[in-house]
């Protein structure tokens, strides 16, 4: 299985990152012993958790440092230059089986080491095959139409089509070998083979390729689909992860995850007309996708309240800003791959830097190498 994730809790990626240490202000004789305080976590101190506390010890820590302009050229350089990305703008009108098998075997080869289940039990040899045996890869077809679809909710991306969570000992039961990243409502995917069950998608999203539950995905042409992130006016998701407004009327739309970055378009829907039941005078209108009953792409109102944490454009490349995003997880659980709704250490920079326009590679080696960027060390 192919990784290339490091599993660094996101506060110490954070602190790596900015090198708070070397701030003016925080240098201490290293002869004088550190107080023990009552969580026992030593140097931390209450105004360590207010953002506002680094950003007033940075130089010019308002000043724009990138332009919008600048940061999508990046953007479309990326798509084009780097191998772990994906243009779905530019993929053939056909696929052929050499591209959608090797997608697949890149992603993942049959487990060679003993993997053990959420309650320490080695997980048997014949479960294993048929987990493999489920990518179905002697269906893939010679040639194939390209399809696309969207995301509806957020969804984990898998090694394999398999709920099974995995794992290295059977004293561990946090990083699912399994276990890859996830997509988020609004992604856009092109769909390339289907599991020997029916129950999962093999998928293509501009920064990953992976299963996917089938049930998280709606079936679209590709004007729609890759239309979708273009549509004005829209919102872009500030807070960590706010979700949508309660509602018996649209349950497919009700309290639904919105993750950092996600950007969404708002409903041409009257201000003074109920939406699922409520007046949302004070909520944004969101248009979200959903999937129908035959597994087709539609779109549905959504309320997002306006005291929730969100923008009407994504926010300037500016240390401040990345300081203030950053501190929005402060508390959230470590979540390799994206598991536990939360996200893993190149999720966190990633969601990060999304808030504020800026695409970057899934995995941390990748964004470590990619040839999009400028390498400074």
């Amino acid at each position: 299985m192919r990784r290339q994730r490091t599993a660094l809790p996101a506060l110490r990626l954070l602190a790596l990152a900015l090198a708070f240490a070397t701030l003016p202000g925080l240098a201490r004789d290293q002869a004088q012993p550190l107080p023990i305080p009552a969580s026992g976590v030593i140097g931390v101190q209450d105004e360590y958790f207010a953002p506002e506390f680094w950003i007033a010890r940075l130089q010019a820590a308002d000043q724009v440092l990138i332009d919008r302009t600048t940061i999508d050229a990046r953007n479309a350089r990326l798509l084009r230059e780097d191998d772990s990305m994906h243009d779905l703008s530019a993929l053939p009108a056909t696929l052929d089986r050499a591209q959608v098998a090797g997608w697949i075997d890149d992603l993942a080869s049959k487990p060679a080491k003993p993997l053990w289940d959420e309650a320490g039990k080695p997980v048997p040899k014949a479960t294993l095959d048929a987990i493999v045996g489920n990518r179905a890869m002697d269906d893939i077809p010679a040639s194939q139409p390209t399809r696309y679809g969207m995301t509806v909710e957020r969804a984990a991306l898998r090694a394999f089509p398999t709920a099974l969570r995995v794992f290295s000992s059977d004293g561990d039961a946090d990083i699912d070998r399994f276990q890859e990243s996830a997509l988020f409502p609004g992604d856009p995917v092109a769909i390339a083979h289907a599991s020997a069950d029916g129950q999962w998608l093999f998928v293509v999203s501009p920064r990953y390729a992976a299963w996917v539950e089938a049930k998280s995905i709606a079936e679209g042409d590709k004007a729609a689909v890759l239309g979708y992130a273009q549509r004005a006016p829209y919102r872009v998701v500030t807070g960590a992860k706010p979700r949508t407004v309660f509602t018996r009327e649209e349950p497919r739309l009700s309290e639904l995850q919105l993750d950092m970055g996600v950007r969404m378009p708002l409903a041409d829907v009257a201000p003074d007309k109920s939406v699922n039941g409520q007046h949302p005078y004070a909520s944004w209108i969101l248009d979200l996708p959903v999937r129908d009953a035959e597994g087709r792409l539609a779109f549905a109102p959504a309320l997002l309240q306006k005291n929730a944490d969100s923008a009407a454009d994504y926010l300037p490349l500016t240390r401040a800003n990345l300081i203030r995003q950053a501190f929005k997880f402060l508390g959230e659980r470590y979540g390799w791959g994206h598991d536990y709704q939360g996200r893993d250490c190149s999720g966190f920079v990633s969601e990060i830097y999304r808030s504020i326009g800026i695409l970057l590679p899934r995995n941390t080696g990748d964004q470590a190498r990619s040839a999009a960027f400028e390498r400074i060390a």
